[in-house]
C-alpha cells in the first residue's frame, strides 16, 4: 500500500466560503480510500482569490475589505500582506500576471488594483473594462476582462487595452472568468 497527499483547494465566492483541505489517500489495489484533514483556516472571509502559477502560493483579498493574504499549502499558512488600496465591496476578482496580482471589483468601475508580489506593494490604475466586474483572467502576461457584452484585452507588459468582439452572450458581474489553454 502506497500514501499519496494532495491538497485540494474548494472557493465559493458567491457565499465567500473558503476551505482547504489536504487529502491523504491509501492506495490499495482495488480501490481508493481517503480522510480530510482540515488546513489553517483563512483570517477573513474572501474574495478576489488567484494563484502565482510559479510558486502555487494562492493570494486573495478579505471579502468587504481591504486585507490582503497568502497561503502556502506547502506549510500550511497564511501571511498577512500590505492591505489593498481598494474596498473589495461585495465580490470582486483577481489574475496574476506578469509578477503581480491584478484585482477588479462589481462594485469599482473606475479603478483596477495592481499588487507587486515582490515588493508586498499596490498601485492603482483605471479599470481597462469601465465597468464594475468580478470577471478576469490571464493568459501569459495578458489580462481578459467582461461584463455585459464589453470584453476587452489588457496587457500587464505594454499597460495597452483591446477591445474584443463581444461575446454571443451577457456576463453577469458576480461570475468568474478562466482562460483556455493559451488562448
Amino acid at each position: 500500500m502506497r500514501r499519496r497527499t494532495s491538497r485540494l483547494c474548494f472557493c465559493t465566492l458567491a457565499s465567500v466560503v473558503t476551505a482547504f483541505f489536504a487529502v491523504t489517500a491509501s492506495r490499495p489495489a482495488q480501490a481508493d480510500a481517503g480522510d480530510f484533514t482540515p488546513l489553517t483556516s483563512s483570517p477573513a472571509n474572501l474574495t478576489c482569490v488567484t494563484v502565482n502559477p510559479q510558486t502555487n502560493i494562492i493570494y486573495a483579498q478579505q471579502n468587504q475589505g481591504t486585507g490582503f493574504y497568502s497561503y502556502n499549502a506547502a506549510s500550511n499558512s497564511w501571511t498577512t500582506l500590505a492591505p489593498s488600496p481598494l474596498g473589495s465591496g461585495n465580490n470582486g476578482g483577481a489574475a496574476f500576471a506578469n509578477g503581480k496580482i491584478f484585482t477588479v471589483y462589481r462594485g469599482n468601475s473606475a479603478q483596477m488594483g495592481v499588487y507587486d508580489i515582490r515588493s508586498n506593494s499596490w498601485s492603482v490604475i483605471a479599470n481597462p473594462l469601465g465597468q464594475g466586474t468580478g470577471n478576469i483572467a490571464s493568459s501569459g502576461n495578458d489580462l481578459y476582462l467582461a461584463a455585459g457584452t464589453a470584453f476587452v484585452r489588457y496587457s500587464a507588459v505594454s499597460s495597452t487595452t483591446t477591445i474584443l468582439a463581444s461575446p454571443p452572450f451577457a456576463f453577469e458581474p458576480w461570475g468568474g472568468l478562466q482562460a483556455w489553454g493559451s488562448q
